[in-house]
């Protein structure tokens, strides 16, 4: 995909590259993600859409605007 001057691709979501990244930044609330799973996986979260609202998981670390 190209975005402009930028050229974006599609990745894997995997613990590795999740733990890699700064910051997650949710933009959409797709119900075929496992929210929980991202939580415990990143370092820290930008909630732009509420999609962590009905998790179970220790949120400390997620940011809701």
């Amino acid at each position: 995909m190209k975005y402009e001057h930028f050229d974006m691709e599609s990745i894997t979501i995997t613990e590795s590259n999740m733990k890699s990244f700064d910051c997650v930044v949710i933009a959409t609330n797709h119900s075929s993600y496992d929210w929980d799973w991202i939580i415990r996986h990143s370092n820290h979260i930008l909630d732009t859409r509420n999609a962590t609202a009905h998790t179970k998981t220790n949120k400390s670390h997620v940011v809701k605007l």
